[in-house]
């Protein structure tokens, strides 16, 4: 989730655009290339767990449905 202030780096980035080619040079501080850097690493760790997630689910799913199918046989 972005807050508060990192929304405010982003807003002073996307304000370049608007007076400066793809390839110019606008004169931007290091602290929003910084906390883009930031941003970017973090949401990277989130997509991590939640796969990470994701494939323990299937697992248990998987599992929980072998459960079932050994049950409907016992039965």
């Amino acid at each position: 989730m972005i807050d508060d202030v990192e929304r405010a780096a982003i807003k002073r980035l996307r304000e370049f655009e608007s007076d400066h080619d793809p390839d110019g040079w606008p004169a931007i501080q290091m602290q929003d290339i910084t906390l883009l850097l930031n941003i970017i690493e973090r949401e990277q760790e989130i997509l991590v767990d939640k796969k990470s997630m994701i494939r323990q689910l299937r697992s248990e799913m998987i599992s929980l449905k072998d459960t079932v199918r050994e049950q409907r046989t016992y039965f």
